[in-house]
């Protein structure tokens, strides 16, 4: 196995990756307390009565999207005897000298196996090399796993914002940030 810059992604590569989601049976509940002068908010790892399954549902513009930020060379992909079996879609940010992951997406035979790992290890060289001040993402208070994968690798959960999904079930926007 081997990681290797990302040149293209076709539609077929994408869809041999398997589901675009994740499935969790915790999240991460917000509490938000507010006085006149001040706002607090708090996570607390909680169980849900049943699996939440995210599905994010790409489409191929998205793909053609990701085709856009892959030509600026700071995409990765896992491949396994030539097949794509992992891809870490990353886009510069020259505004707040930033290297943002879009997209880290393993395949589903593969999953657990360090691969996510070996991709976050290559970004972080990666961010590393073109002087980058953090990598930084966003994720659901839902997706459990990829919290923990994240706060493994040494990431700091750093922002929070509220309401931007509409799905009954209270997800928010979860922003963490690993200095480089």
């Amino acid at each position: 196995m081997k990681v290797e810059r990302l040149e293209k992604l076709t539609v077929e590569q994408f869809e041999s990756l398997g589901h675009d989601g994740y499935i969790s049976d915790q999240k991460f509940a917000l509490t938000t307390t507010q006085e006149i002068y001040s706002v607090s908010f708090s996570l607390s790892l909680t169980d849900l009565d049943e699996a939440y399954v995210k599905d994010y549902a790409t489409i191929p513009e998205d793909i053609e999207e990701y085709n856009d930020i892959i030509l600026a060379g700071n995409s990765f992909g896992a491949y396994d005897n030539g097949q794509l079996i992992g891809i870490a879609i990353c886009e510069e940010q020259q505004w707040n000298n930033s290297l943002h992951l879009c997209n880290l997406l393993i395949s589903e035979k593969h999953r657990q196996k360090g691969i996510g790992a070996l991709l976050m290890a290559r970004i972080i060289r990666h961010a590393e090399d073109k002087n980058c001040r953090i990598i930084d993402l966003e994720t659901q208070n839902t997706n459990v796993p990829a919290i923990r994968f994240y706060l493994k690798l040494g990431f700091t959960i750093t922002g929070l914002r509220t309401n931007i999904y509409d799905n009954g079930i209270d997800e928010e926007a979860i922003f963490m940030t690993l200095r480089v």
